[in-house]
């Protein structure tokens, strides 16, 4: 028979050695957990970067977003008019106007027939209902300011909008990748009419020019 005092020590001691197993498998699992952690690091980094690859083309990819489409609301995001931040979908509510995108002030196309075009039919344009013309870019204000001027847009003819962080291209699905031409993301090239919120027509490319806008109100 264990005399009561040896078997508290006996105890005491097979504690001390059960709290010492426990932290010894705490220790390994630890150390196993950060081993995993440390494996599955360098996979997501090449994961991630493979997805960056893919996307990367002087292309549009809209599908990472809703697309802007007939009978589609304008979508909610900031931008700047006039060096003040406003919501655009707030901005264009109630009217019948036409907003078009250009990838970038003072680039060829943009400069020698994106906005000289609208600008150019503009009086048409009001004369159609449509008095509302508003150009909108991933360029900020102040550069904005500059090419209006230097392309000799009159006050009131066409409101330049910048979208400088991309957020109305985004909620559109309009973005257009150029990191492989070190150019950055911008805007894709566009163009669509809305009336009191709602857009009535939409257009791409080179059918986002003002002519076709016009065939469109003249139907």
């Amino acid at each position: 028979t264990v005399p009561s005092h040896h078997k508290s020590h006996l105890i005491a001691k097979f504690d001390l050695a059960s709290c010492a197993k426990k932290m010894k498998f705490l220790s390994f699992a630890l150390v196993g957990l950060a081993s995993v952690a440390e494996g599955f690091a360098p996979v997501s980094r090449a994961s991630s970067l493979s997805f960056s690859r893919a996307l990367r083309g002087s292309r549009p990819f809209s599908s990472l977003a809703m697309s802007l489409a007939v009978g589609s609301p304008v979508p909610s995001a900031s931008v700047s008019i006039g060096g003040e931040k406003v919501n655009f979908a707030d901005v264009l509510k109630g009217k019948k106007a036409i907003v078009f995108a250009v990838p970038g002030a003072f680039t060829p196309t943009c400069s020698e027939k994106h906005l000289p075009g609208y600008l150019a039919y503009s009086d048409e344009f009001a004369s159609l209902g449509v008095k509302d013309i508003y150009c909108t870019s991933t360029n900020d204000p102040f550069v904005l300011k500059a090419w209006a001027a230097d392309r000799k847009v009159p006050d009131g003819k066409i409101t330049m909008v910048a979208d400088g962080n991309g957020d109305f291209a985004k909620a559109a699905g309009k973005v257009l990748d150029l990191t492989e031409k070190l150019m950055g993301v911008r805007t894709n090239r566009y163009a669509f009419i809305v009336d009191d919120g709602k857009v009535v027509w939409v257009a791409d490319g080179e059918d986002s020019f003002a002519e076709k806008a016009l065939e469109f109100l003249k139907k």
